[in-house]
């Protein structure tokens, strides 16, 4: 949710100076080619195939946001398997421009106190 208030944020600040944003399901089941394709990770692998992503399934909706050009005039959206997914969002919490402005200021906040206390290291 702090990904999609800072997206829609961004947004509301940015748009008209020709800057888009887009926030993406994170992906929640993406599967890896990993050596361990026997025994009980071979079969686990096998059945989850069908309800996973690969690699390349999991970073089209990303792919498709940076670089279709019919989504470049549709910033400000949540996206999921290449989709304008608005329909699964919380939309009263992610479009409460106050919620999204407070957690731009703590954000901030927290950036300036963690500047502070590693003054020193940078």
């Amino acid at each position: 949710m702090c990904n999609m208030l800072t997206a829609f944020k961004i947004h509301r600040d940015e748009f008209s100076n020709g800057i888009s944003t887009y926030s993406v399901h994170p992906g929640s089941a993406v599967r890896t080619k990993l050596n361990r394709d026997s025994g009980i990770d071979g079969i686990k692998t096998f059945l989850t195939t069908p309800f996973t992503k690969n690699s390349s399934q999991g970073a089209a909706t990303s792919v498709y946001c940076i670089a279709h050009p019919e989504v470049q005039e549709v910033s400000g959206r949540y996206w999921e398997s290449c989709w304008d997914d608005e329909k699964s969002l919380d939309k009263k919490v992610a479009r409460d421009e106050q919620l999204q402005d407070e957690l731009w200021k703590k954000s901030e906040e927290l950036i300036e106190d963690w500047k502070r206390k590693n003054e020193t290291k940078i």
